[in-house]
C-alpha cells in the first residue's frame, strides 16, 4: 500500500501539470505549427457574430435579409442619403433599396463593437462616378428577452 501512494501522487501532479500547461493551436493539416503565433484567437460573441452578419449582408446589398432583422411590428431607426427617421420593414425595404441602387460597395468592415454598436467601416463609389467615398455604418441592435438580437438602427455617418 505505502508504494502505490507515491504513484497516486505522480499521476495527480501529471494531471495538474496537463491542466494548468495550454495547449498550442494546431494547424489545419495537424503538423503541430501554431496558427497564430502560439497565441489563442478570441471567441467572437454572439453580438459580433450577428454585427458581422448585418455588415455581410450589407455590403452584399442584400435588403431582404437587413430587412427581416428589424422585428416584424416595430421599425428601425435608417439614416441613409437625406433619410432620418424610424421605419416599418416595408418602408426601410424602399430606402434600403433606393440607397443600394445608386451605390457599389466596395468595403464593409467590423472596426468596433460596444455595448450593442458595431461601427464599420463604409467605403462604396456613388453610380457612374470614379471616387470611392469613406464613412462610417453604425449599427445599433437591441437584445431580446431570449438572448438574441434585432435590428434598431442603421447609419451612415458623414
Amino acid at each position: 500500500m505505502t508504494r502505490s501512494r507515491p504513484l497516486v501522487a505522480l499521476g495527480i501532479a501529471l494531471a495538474l501539470a496537463a491542466f494548468a500547461a495550454p495547449a498550442p493551436l494546431l494547424a489545419q493539416d495537424g503538423g503541430g505549427a501554431s496558427l497564430d503565433g502560439g497565441r489563442k484567437e478570441r471567441k467572437k460573441s454572439a453580438e459580433e457574430l450577428y454585427l458581422e452578419a448585418v455588415g455581410k449582408e450589407f455590403k452584399a446589398k442584400d435588403t431582404s435579409a437587413l430587412v427581416e432583422r428589424i422585428p416584424e411590428k416595430g421599425k428601425a431607426q435608417l439614416q441613409l442619403g437625406g433619410k432620418d427617421d424610424s421605419y416599418s420593414r416595408t418602408q426601410a425595404k424602399a430606402i434600403l433599396d433606393d440607397w443600394f441602387e445608386n451605390r457599389s460597395i466596395t468595403t464593409c468592415k467590423l472596426k468596433s463593437t460596444k455595448d450593442l454598436v458595431g461601427e464599420f467601416e463604409l467605403k462604396f463609389r456613388r453610380k457612374g462616378k470614379d471616387e470611392e467615398v469613406e464613412r462610417t455604418l453604425q449599427v445599433t441592435l437591441k437584445r431580446k428577452a431570449d438572448d438574441t438580437f434585432v435590428l434598431k438602427a442603421l447609419v451612415v455617418q458623414d
